[in-house]
């Protein structure tokens, strides 16, 4: 059996890991975690360690606009 590994106080990405909240139906285990913008979401413990994720989509979004608005105006 795999041992288990804690993931609170650890960073991933924009990820603080605040705390365990269990685990789900697959016996997966969920983490309460904050954005460095102040979102705070339940996410998967294999989805943080595999890097699937890495800020919240309100982060990913403002991004995305950044760059856009950086190449319209040739930056």
């Amino acid at each position: 059996m795999a041992k288990s590994i804690n993931l609170v106080g650890m960073q991933f990405g924009e990820w603080s890991v605040i705390e365990f909240k269990g685990t789900n139906k697959w016996n997966s285990k969920q983490y309460l975690c904050r954005c460095s913008c102040g979102h705070e979401q339940v996410i998967d413990g294999n989805t943080l360690r595999r890097g699937q994720t890495k800020q919240c989509k309100d982060c990913k979004n403002r991004k995305q606009v950044v760059d856009r608005i950086g190449q319209k105006f040739g930056e």
